[in-house]
């Protein structure tokens, strides 16, 4: 058994003013597992909120408008899930099976109310030719 975790933060301020004008904070955590040397489980979850304050000019601090309207800020809370199994019965011989979910949440860090955004599944089969 393997657990890691890693844990981001990165903040930007403005230079004027010293306010903040993007934050990413993206918790990872990785687990994996294997009972024998053939068969193999992974599974691997990230979360990453980012925010990022609505544009201003530099000089005078009045926002900037893209097509006539203010260029407002935005907020991402997104949890990635990611789950993998393979099988190695012999040298050469392997089997992949796969499977990984995308969430988004309305609240930054809240876990509570995950939407599912899409999913994804995956099979790899290999198989060594031997003479």
């Amino acid at each position: 058994i393997r657990i890691g975790g890693l844990l981001t933060f990165a903040r930007l301020t403005r230079q004027g003013d010293g306010s903040e004008f993007a934050r990413t904070i993206i918790p990872r955590l990785k687990l994996e597992y294997q009972p024998k040397r053939s068969l193999f489980f992974r599974l691997v979850a990230e979360y990453r909120a980012d925010r990022l304050a609505a544009l201003r000019d530099p000089a005078t601090g009045a926002p900037l408008l893209i097509g006539g309207s203010p260029a407002g800020g935005s907020e991402s809370n997104r949890l990635r899930l990611d789950w993998l199994a393979s099988y190695e019965p012999v040298t050469g011989t392997v089997a992949f099976f796969g499977y990984g979910a995308t969430l988004d949440e309305p609240q930054p860090l809240g876990f509570s109310k995950f939407q599912r955004v899409n999913d994804g599944f995956f099979v790899k089969l290999a198989y060594q030719f031997r003479r």
